[in-house]
């Protein structure tokens, strides 16, 4: 309780504006992982597909947790179990598969996918409620570490319209 920021009175209150901005960048992410696999080639659909469901499922389980906040003052079991926790569910897999089809497709490094696949299969095991909730720690890094892979592919291999060059990395 003593790394609690000044002014706030308990991590309920910091913790939605912080999962909003998290969830968008990861969400972001995802977007720009479906817009650089464009190309035909090994796993590049698979990543389409999966990091479209992805970024789709978690939005509508983050625009769940907006109804429910704005319309039914954050107490709506029904928005819920009808939008929050399959949105989730669905994402976290999805993820998984997009990681999967980065190791195949080999457009970023294999080991990148591979962090995807396990900390997204690492995501089951969470729970906000104990101390499970930091199995959303190494999940958000991978998600780093992945848009900063995807910035450095798209400044150091642009072609000459503009959109990224397919690179391999062994």
């Amino acid at each position: 309780m003593a790394l609690k920021p000044a002014g706030v009175v308990s991590y309920l209150e910091a913790g939605p504006p912080l999962m909003f901005a998290a969830l968008g960048l990861i969400i972001a992410t995802a977007v720009g992982l479906f817009r650089m696999h464009r190309f035909e080639g090994r796993g590049a659909r698979v990543v389409r597909i999966a990091t479209l469901i992805a970024a789709a499922s978690w939005l509508i389980a983050v625009l769940g947790v907006v109804v429910t906040a704005v319309f039914f003052q954050g107490d709506s079991s029904l928005v819920y179990v009808l939008a929050v926790f399959p949105g989730l569910l669905v994402g976290m897999p999805s993820f998984a598969v997009a990681g999967a089809g980065l190791m195949w497709s080999r457009v970023l490094p294999a080991w990148s996918g591979a962090l995807v696949v396990l900390t997204s299969l690492l995501l089951f095991g969470f729970n906000a409620e104990d101390d499970r909730i930091l199995f959303v720690i190494p999940f958000g890094l991978t998600w780093m570490v992945l848009g900063g892979l995807l910035l450095s592919a798209a400044r150091h291999h642009p072609t000459q319209d503009g959109t990224p060059v397919r690179t391999q990395h062994a």
